[in-house]
């Protein structure tokens, strides 16, 4: 299982998760059918494995990037142009402040995750090296993750850090090659699953089935045409949630006259 599936995956539970969450701020009332309701839930559910898989995507970016520059850039460009199809698309409001689409999050957790790969890569840091620096970098992290409101918050951010904590450490970089690695990245998978159901609601649990694509997963590559920054698969994410916009919610305040919210 390539880097290709682990996205298709990512994308298609993603769009599935936020289909249901348009629906139902607009055309279902999910409170007055039990059967509308157990559907609902269903697809949310289904949506459920998306995060840890982006999560899985991030922590493999940083690994093999070849600019780390570049790599915030592109997450910090599709955070922004995110934010308003995001906000329509999902709470039906042009723009609210009250909560941060999940590009932000991932922003922060990877500007964590670079801070500390940084420091406990040179010894002669001081304070930036060690188990005590990576926690305090964290914690900053999931202050800021908060502070801003970001999608999946702290608990997304302590979840991006430990598994960059199991993938990202020197000895698992060495012995990514060998076949038993596998139960490495499902490790990986399972505590950050653990940490998004502890912090975010007992619904992330059902994201363990994911240990099975991280368990499957291979390093090899994935040869893909030059395209330019619009045309790559960051722009899955504001694309469908501006589809969603138009689409559904849109129509139904056209429709209905009034506002969503």
């Amino acid at each position: 299982m390539n880097r290709r599936v682990i996205q298709i995956i990512a994308y298609v539970t993603m769009m599935i998760d936020h289909l249901a969450a348009s629906l139902a701020l607009t055309w279902w009332n999910v409170w007055a059918d039990p059967a509308v309701y157990n559907f609902y839930t269903f697809l949310r559910g289904v949506g459920r494995m998306a995060f840890p898989l982006f999560i899985f995507g991030l922590v493999n970016g940083v690994r093999h990037t070849r600019s780390l520059p570049k790599y915030i850039l592109r997450i910090g460009i599709f955070a922004a142009i995110s934010e308003l199809p995001f906000d329509f698309a999902l709470f039906g409001k042009v723009w609210t402040t009250d909560y941060q689409n999940v590009m932000l999050t991932l922003l922060i957790g990877l500007l964590v995750l670079i801070i500390i790969r940084w420091g406990t890569h040179r010894k002669g840091l001081g304070l930036l090296y060690g188990i005590p620096s990576a926690i305090a970098i964290t914690l900053g992290g999931m202050t800021l993750a908060e502070f801003l409101n970001t999608d999946y918050g702290a608990g997304g951010i302590l979840a991006i850090a430990v598994m960059g904590a199991v993938l990202l450490n020197p000895l698992t970089e060495r012995v990514t090659l060998y076949p038993w690695t596998g139960f490495i990245r499902a490790g990986a998978m399972a505590a950050t699953v653990l940490v998004l159901g502890l912090m975010c609601g007992e619904g992330e649990f059902i994201a363990m089935l994911m240990v099975i694509p991280a368990f499957l997963y291979t390093e090899t590559p994935v040869v893909k045409p030059r395209r330019s920054l619009f045309l790559s698969n960051y722009m899955i994410y504001p694309a469908h949630l501006a589809l969603y916009a138009l689409t559904i919610v849109l129509p139904y305040v056209l429709t209905t006259g009034r506002p969503v919210l």
